[in-house]
């Protein structure tokens, strides 16, 4: 069989696709090859999400048959648009930006927090792609506010005032709390950011919101405890990140920003170009995910380590000739 079968092989950023004959094992010959191979490089695997053999599948947010030889919309997805097109049709006219929103051309995104969102704002100018973090391929139209020593008391005001001037966003992305860290008890806290966030969510019944992960610091406003704040911050996070995904939000988290001068400033709060550009790698790649393959979490189990390969099915060809001989044979 050789290398041929990588043929089959498709994939968007964390999602696989492998396809074979009918009535043969070759599908589960090749899931089972690619479990292997990824055990052996160190890369995790979320088994809870992999499907099949089957003959139907959803993949990308769309349905593949093979028996029916259609790939067909998800029947959510098609009520879903239903229940946009029903309130237009009642009406005279519509405007250019709800027509847009409609049909998908315009994925409105709003990134509110403190003067970490604003620095990132900055940063991205100078950036390919820009503040729309090169999204605006697929749509997507960024509008940053961030703001100097925000705080949670802050934000419902905040987005009551951000309702009057723009339309409610497709996603929500929060980044807040941090200022408020050693001010209150631990619980007292998470209960308060809940609750912030279930008034926001009324004010925003449409939008998903989207907790950006509390970053580690060097330096807490109200805390000089360095370990007891390290703790809360993963405390809270986690909470709140539950919570969130309860009620059908995402969550993104920041892995590799580490509280070291490598991506803090020298305040250790603020983030260093660096910290700033994987800031916004995470931001762009969080959004395409959630947009494009309907994931919750970012990165989540798969794609923390995928950026190890480079040319995904070069490696896997290669590594798959030496941990399976039986398959390169002619």
């Amino acid at each position: 069989m050789g290398t041929e079968w990588v043929k089959s092989l498709v994939h968007y950023l964390d999602d696989f696709l492998f396809g074979g004959p009918e009535d043969t094992p070759v599908c589960q010959m090749m899931l089972d090859t690619f479990s292997d191979i990824c055990e052996e490089l160190g890369v995790p695997i979320a088994s809870e999400k992999s499907v099949g053999p089957v003959t139907s599948l959803k993949f990308l947010g769309l349905v593949i048959d093979t028996v029916e030889m259609v790939v067909r919309i998800p029947q959510d997805k098609l009520l879903k648009l239903k229940s946009l097109l029903e309130p237009i049709l009642f009406n005279k006219k519509i405007t250019h930006k709800d027509l847009e929103s409609v049909v998908g051309l315009e994925v409105s995104v709003w990134i509110v927090g403190s003067s970490l969102i604003r620095n990132a704002f900055v940063h991205a100018r100078s950036r390919t792609g820009g503040v729309n973090l090169g999204l605006h391929r697929i749509g997507v139209k960024i509008w940053w506010q961030g703001y100097g020593g925000m705080g949670l008391k802050d934000l419902e005001s905040t987005i009551k005032r951000l309702m009057k001037y723009e339309k409610a966003p497709k996603y929500l992305v929060l980044h807040i709390a941090g200022n408020d860290f050693g001010k209150t008890k631990l619980g007292f806290l998470r209960n308060e950011i809940k609750a912030t966030l279930e008034k926001v969510q009324s004010y925003l019944p449409n939008s998903s919101i989207v907790w950006s992960q509390i970053l580690p610091r060097t330096n807490w406003r109200h805390s000089i405890s360095q370990d007891s704040m390290m703790a809360c911050r993963i405390r809270i996070n986690s909470a709140i990140a539950s919570f969130v995904l309860k009620n059908g939000g995402h969550y993104i988290k920041y892995p590799d920003i580490l509280p070291n001068s490598t991506f803090l400033k020298e305040d250790g709060v603020h983030l260093t170009d660096l910290g700033n550009d994987i800031f916004l790698n995470n931001l762009q790649g969080a959004l395409e995910m959630f947009i494009c393959s309907g994931s919750y979490t970012y990165p989540d189990t798969f794609g923390t380590s995928m950026y190890i390969l480079s040319n995904f099915k070069t490696v896997l060809a290669t590594v798959l000739s030496q941990l399976h001989p039986h398959f390169s044979g002619g």
